[in-house]
């Protein structure tokens, strides 16, 4: 992208384009409208490009609960009914270890999810 110009790209309004940098990182980002400068437009090149609206992607929530984000992925155990399963970190302890949450209830295997999002 270096040396190109906005007016070099072949885009079409309100579709979905990709900005793709380092070999497989992309950002998605869609322009909805084209206006041209008038005299009550801020002029300052770095006002501009206008970002009207972020995206946030949402995590998943806990199969259990429904309300949290999950922060385990459980596979392979015989308790649950599907698998795998994406539990927030009430749900995984208190359904998969005792009380003193050091000792395991059955087998499983469990992932830590570590969520990009603030």
């Amino acid at each position: 992208m270096e040396g190109k110009k906005f007016q070099d790209l072949n885009i079409r309004l309100g579709y979905p384009c990709v900005y793709q940098h380092h070999g497989a990182c992309e950002h998605i980002f869609c322009i909805t409208s084209v206006d041209l400068l008038d005299s009550s437009d801020n002029l300052k090149r770095s006002a501009y490009p206008i970002i009207s609206k972020l995206s946030r992607k949402r995590s998943k929530l806990c199969d259990i609960c429904g309300q949290m984000d999950a922060n385990y992925l459980v596979t392979n155990c015989a308790l649950h009914v599907k698998d795998p399963m994406n539990l927030c970190s009430g749900c995984f302890f208190s359904f998969h270890y005792e009380k003193d949450g050091m000792t395991k209830i059955g087998s499983f295997n469990a992932y830590r999810i570590f969520s990009a999002n603030p």
